[in-house]
């Protein structure tokens, strides 16, 4: 997977007991969820990022960062 790809593809976060799932991006989840028993919640939601890529190659450096990112970075 290309770094761009990982970035693109959806965000999850667990926190106290409940699992939050970028919407319309785990259709696959979201079809399996109807019929899922479990004690965890699973929620689906619009989730912000805050994941960047840098990596150096030899013609110096390539970056990238998610349109959904809610931050601001910066290097030396």
């Amino acid at each position: 997977m290309s770094p761009m790809d990982s970035i693109l593809s959806g965000n999850y976060i667990k926190k106290n007991g409940r699992t939050y799932f970028e919407k319309n991006k785990f259709y696959k989840l979201e079809e399996l969820d109807s019929s899922r028993k479990s004690i965890e919640e699973i929620i689906y939601r619009k989730l912000a990022s805050g994941i960047g890529v840098i990596i150096k190659n030899e013609n110096g450096y390539t970056g990238f960062a998610d349109i959904r990112r809610d931050g601001t970075s910066n290097g030396k």
